[in-house]
């Protein structure tokens, strides 16, 4: 291991017709999240052929930086929104950096 990197990817996807909706939740999310301690990269990306499906791409400098951004107001507040907005939970899954 190179770095103490953590890498996240999320796979958040929308309710059909609430592409708009969430894609600008997604982008305030993105905003704010950038702002934070910790947060090394903070990457929103959307299916070109599923417009419902988003992923986010995130690197942490700890899993420290990864707790505080989970109880920001920006993040519980995206949280509450989810329900209204997405299809499912959101999908999370936790990477470490190997190599350059």
């Amino acid at each position: 291991m190179t770095e103490n990197i953590i890498a996240i990817v999320a796979q958040i996807k929308a309710q059909t017709g609430k592409e708009e909706a969430l894609k600008t939740e997604l982008l305030q999310l993105v905003a704010e999240t950038r702002q934070e301690a910790g947060c090394i990269s903070y990457t929103l990306h959307q299916s070109p052929k599923d417009p419902t499906l988003f992923v986010m791409y995130e690197n942490w400098a700890s899993k420290e930086a990864i707790k505080a951004h989970s109880s920001t107001a920006h993040f519980t507040a995206f949280v509450a929104k989810m329900p209204h907005l997405c299809e499912g939970q959101l999908q999370p899954i936790f990477l470490t950096k190997l190599t350059e």
